[in-house]
């Protein structure tokens, strides 16, 4: 980091690029637009629970999610079920979860606290919405400079030569699969892919139970789900009511397919990061029903790759145990990290696009899942990309990316987001799964991460100046040759900023912290049920340093529920203290429960010595 005044890096990070329109994960804009123009004035706030801003699109409204418990099946909830005034949407045995439609009149608070109190269920929760963030002969590959770079100008900015993820290289080795028939498959959970696309057509996935004749062949569920399926209608991804084959269908997805898997060396327009991977499309609003539903889908169905090119802001039970159910199974995730150039490791909100971090679900602390950031294409983080010392993984090319487009069966075009950095990883996932198959999730993303590039250019520009080094686990940019080979030893060693590595405290510790490095600490302490503590984190003078204190059930860094923002329950958080420069931070409380419990010391663009305390009055 450069020495610059804190007050300066953080006027600076907060920014946000002024020419485009953020979009479902994407920054849709034409190649000039979605470079950096200049920056709007604006600096991220911190998130005190209760006083949070959220969009007034968050919560679905009609929709809660049930985890059964351990030993229970769904049926025996059916009773439950109906007493409530729920109907239920989905089934899905293999995440032992059932999706529930409230009926209009019933309250989702009255709903969530019956199955609260029953001890059939492991928890319930209502549903939120996330938002979509060998040298071929196609006539554009040379648009795509984040597979082969060679200085090329694109958007009126010329390249730096290989700035990429070096895929030509990587396909002598891998493909993805010895041939598009038993290719690796990809499930895309977006909002739906054009699957007519003269660069699609011949790389989608195939149900091999399945025919187009009305009915469920194969006893899954749905009817006529050749290329996978439409969550919201519950059919075929291409039926006719909202078919991503007739007008309507959103570019998002599609481009989204295109770079992972747009068909190789066919003498028409772009190519794949992973050119045998089939493509499994999974269209859906990203509700946490639907989203929980594709993730069952696609671990059913033999995917082992899921992009997610979506986030939101809010902790969602859910989805986490969902993605940790089928992590265990085999399944990788890519998710995008966000574009509201935050930290991930902190909670704070951006004035300029109202976005709050951590985006979830990339900041889940689950094995198996790769968060990626978005660079450009002179090896520098975009303006727009969110970053995260412990909670982003690696970095991709996500500016100005070229690919599929559905505003017609065969159109191209430029999108920039993470949304686009995030299928360049799992593409490049394909190829190493398919090269070297006996590796686990966890291992993949383990030889993605030690086969990075670590060129002196990947920084954040700021106002203030470039910050580099530590803003991801990798400290990298993908490299897709490097990863087919990389070692598959832990590539994110343990660190105290998880309540998971949590450090013992008895009564005093010191420590330090330093953004963007080391941003959180964590210490836990068995307390007496009754009892009542004080905590306290002495904060080095003229540096920003909050207190929080966290219950046993926390699991993430910064599990912040719905109810933590709106002021409603926030039941994994205990208390904070979130004072100004120079402040020392106190938080008394009385313990409820007789166990362990976390405290939390966390910087706010700031470095510096502390002390923690916690003791009994």
């Amino acid at each position: 980091m450069p020495a610059q005044p804190p007050s300066a890096v953080r006027r600076a990070v907060g920014n946000a690029t002024a020419a485009a329109l953020v979009v479902a994960g994407a920054m849709l804009a034409s190649p000039a637009a979605a470079v950096d123009q200049g920056t709007v004035e604006g600096q991220p706030r911190k998130v005190v629970p209760g006083t949070g801003s959220l969009p007034s699109n968050v919560l679905v409204e009609d929709e809660v999610i049930v985890r059964w418990a351990e030993g229970v099946r769904g049926r025996d909830l059916d009773g439950l079920h109906r007493s409530t005034g729920v109907v239920v949407d989905d089934r899905l045995p293999n995440l032992e979860m059932d999706v529930l439609k409230v009926r209009s009149g019933v309250s989702v608070d009255a709903v969530i606290r019956s199955y609260e109190r029953d001890p059939r269920v492991k928890f319930a929760e209502q549903g939120l919405r996330r938002y979509p963030q060998i040298v071929p002969n196609d006539t554009d590959f040379g648009d795509l400079w984040g597979l082969r770079n060679t200085g090329q100008t694109v958007g009126g900015i010329a390249g730096t030569n290989g700035a990429d993820v070096d895929a030509t290289t990587a396909w002598d080795t891998s493909l993805g699969g010895s041939s598009i028939a038993n290719g690796v498959i990809v499930a895309v959970l977006d909002t739906g892919t054009r699957l007519a696309h003269e660069d699609l057509a011949d790389k989608l996935w195939a149900n091999p139970d399945e025919v187009v004749d009305g009915l469920d062949n194969d006893g899954n569920g749905y009817v006529d789900d050749i290329h996978g399926v439409n969550l919201t209608t519950g059919g075929s991804p291409n039926q006719v009511n909202g078919q991503c084959d007739q007008n309507g269908c959103p570019a998002h997805g599609t481009h989204v397919a295109g770079t992972i898997g747009a068909e190789f060396d066919n003498g028409l327009g772009v190519a794949g990061a992973c050119p045998n991977c089939r493509i499994m499309s999974l269209r859906s609003n990203l509700s946490t029903g639907e989203i929980v539903e594709g993730f069952s889908y696609a671990l059913e169905e033999g995917a082992t790759i899921v992009n997610g090119s979506f986030g939101g802001p809010v902790w969602s039970k859910a989805e986490r145990a969902a993605i940790m159910q089928a992590a265990n199974q085999g399944v990788l995730f890519a998710f995008a990290a966000g574009n509201d150039a935050l930290d991930n490791d902190m909670n704070s909100q951006s004035t300029s696009t109202g976005g709050i971090s951590p985006s979830y679900p990339a900041s889940y602390n689950v094995p198996g899942i790769i968060a990626v950031a978005s660079s450009d294409n002179r090896d520098r983080y975009s303006t727009f990309s969110n970053w995260g010392r412990t909670s982003v993984d690696i970095a991709a090319p996500g500016t100005n990316v070229y690919s599929t487009m559905s505003v017609a069966n065969n159109a191209y075009g430029f999108l920039s987001g993470t949304s686009m950095a995030t299928p360049h990883i799992a593409g490049i996932a394909g190829l190493v799964r398919a090269h070297r198959p006996s590796l686990s999730p966890l291992q993949t993303v383990n030889a993605l991460m030690r086969g990075v590039d670590q060129p002196s250019s990947l920084q954040l520009q700021t106002d203030a100046g470039a910050v580099g080094g530590d803003l991801t686990a990798s400290q990298g940019r993908s490299d897709a040759n490097s990863a087919l080979t990389a070692t598959t030893e832990n590539a994110t060693p343990d660190s105290d900023g998880f309540p998971t590595e949590a450090n013992g405290i008895t009564k005093s510790k010191n420590g330090s912290l330093a953004w963007p490095a080391d941003v959180n600490d964590f210490f836990k302490k068995r307390l007496r049920k009754g009892a009542t503590y004080e905590a306290r984190l002495a904060v080095p003078p003229g540096k920003d340093f909050d207190l929080v204190v966290w219950t046993k059930a926390v699991k993430d860094t910064w599990q912040f529920t719905m109810g933590c923002y709106t002021g409603g329950a926030c039941p994994q958080f205990r208390g904070g203290s979130f004072k100004g420069n120079g402040k020392d931070e106190t938080v008394r409380f009385k313990a409820k429960y007789a166990g362990v419990h976390y405290f939390h010391a966390t910087s706010y663009f700031s470095n510096g010595n502390y002390t923690m305390k916690v003791v009994k009055v």
